[in-house]
């Protein structure tokens, strides 16, 4: 199946999961500042809580709700020596499996996905189990984020985990 956005480009389901694909590359070969390039100006990154319903990140609480300027601050920060977090980097592999999208009411590709990230930091192995619901437009014909969702299907992370990786 195809779409066409805004009458500039027919995507393919194969387009939508090379772009996905190539995503999970740059996370697992921790090069941020090109990852944070697959996102239109303006971008935002969330991770919602699991009780947070339809509510957005101003309304509800999540575990990660940032505009642009907040990106490209994480992003600052995980490449920093002063990002404790992630240093030494947690190690993490990714499965995306069932992409599916469609031409959503405001013009952009909505696309859902399963996903699993195995992360492993301080020998000890996370699984992290969810869904993407992102939201892409054509930017100077790639495709770049304009949302960029994560949601965890799990009720809790374990004590101590930080979510400061990228899921």
């Amino acid at each position: 199946m195809s779409t066409v956005i805004a009458g500039i480009a027919e995507v393919t389901r194969a387009d939508v999961e090379d772009f996905l694909y190539a995503e999970a590359e740059l996370l697992t070969a921790r090069r941020w500042d090109d990852w944070l390039g697959l996102f239109e100006p303006g971008g935002q990154y969330e991770v919602p809580t699991g009780d947070s319903g339809d509510l957005t990140g101003r309304q509800a609480q999540y575990f990660i709700a940032d505009d642009w300027d907040l990106l490209q601050a994480r992003v600052i920060r995980i490449k920093s020596r002063h990002a404790h977090a992630e240093n030494p980097p947690s190690h993490t592999h990714r499965l995306i499996g069932n992409v599916r999208h469609s031409l959503a009411d405001d013009g952009t590709l909505e696309v859902r996905a399963n996903f699993i990230v195995h992360r492993v930091r301080d020998a000890l192995l996370d699984p992290y189990v969810g869904r993407y619901e992102h939201r892409l437009v054509v930017v100077d014909g790639q495709l770049r984020f304009r949302r960029r969702r994560a949601v965890l299907l799990t009720e809790s992370v374990r004590p101590g985990t930080r979510l400061s990786f990228i899921l």
